[in-house]
């Protein structure tokens, strides 16, 4: 009643809230790798960008289809609870540029990268006044921002005190199980090691940590991984992907 409402109804709105939009997010992601897999395409790895690892990990056995929807639920009940003072921004700057303004602007302590989607697309989070002095530097110096469509300041120091221990009870409480299916850290970018994400501490760290999209499709790439898809409500990723992969390839004909 909420996915499927009219777009002008009071029910259809609360897609915009977290609480509601992460286990929309993650049962559209399931319902469409489904759909392909009656078709008969299996994936010979994934990676899962944010909330969409926890589909990532469930496709990839890591756990069943109740512990993930229940993992999904509590982490978007405990988002949507964090104070409304929290603000996330989409920058035109590498790490290092960011990195560096975080640093002379002195708001280290009130601003964290979220993620880094290219090498020259970095979202950050934080204090929403914090946040705006970080805009407007960059501002000053012609490059792009986009705020996101939230009040809240995920993979920030704003999780820290008020849902890392709740999110961390219930991810004790799951039966994680043996992974089947290679899958991509988007806490390291790496390939996950055998029993890497099959624990609470990973979920937590991943519910924190900066959302490393750009060096998973690198580590993607240098396997050899030609054919990516994209299970989700638009094409987002697919966008950020192919600049990753344009990088890559710019990276490897320099050397």
């Amino acid at each position: 009643e909420v996915m499927w409402a009219d777009p002008a109804s009071e029910a259809a709105a609360l897609l915009q809230r977290t609480d509601y939009a992460q286990p929309a997010l993650f049962a559209l992601q399931v319902a469409l790798w489904r759909l392909w897999q009656s078709w008969g395409v299996q994936p010979e790895v994934v990676l899962g960008h944010s909330i969409g690892e926890i589909a990532a990990a469930y496709v990839a056995g890591v756990m069943d289809l109740a512990d993930a929807c229940r993992l999904v639920a509590t982490r978007g009940k405990l988002m949507h609870a964090l104070p409304e003072s929290g603000r996330m921004v989409a920058l035109e700057a590498g790490v290092s540029d960011i990195s560096a303004a975080i640093e002379q602007l002195s708001v280290d302590d009130r601003v964290s990268i979220a993620g880094i989607n290219t090498q020259a697309q970095v979202v950050a989070s934080g204090d929403m006044d914090a946040i705006d002095k970080l805009v407007a530097h960059f501002t000053s110096k012609g490059r792009q921002s986009k705020v996101l469509k939230t009040s809240r300041a995920f993979h920030s120091h704003h999780l820290d005190d008020n849902i890392l221990a709740s999110l961390r009870t219930v991810a004790e409480s799951i039966v994680f199980k043996t992974q089947s299916l290679p899958i991509v850290s988007t806490v390291t970018g790496k390939l996950a090691e055998p029993g890497q994400l099959s624990n609470a501490d990973y979920w937590v760290q991943q519910a924190r940590s900066p959302v490393l999209f750009a060096e998973g499709i690198k580590t993607l790439a240098n396997q050899g991984t030609n054919c990516f898809v994209e299970l989700g409500p638009g094409s987002t990723l697919c966008g950020m992907g192919a600049s990753c992969l344009d990088e890559y390839s710019q990276a490897n004909e320099k050397t």
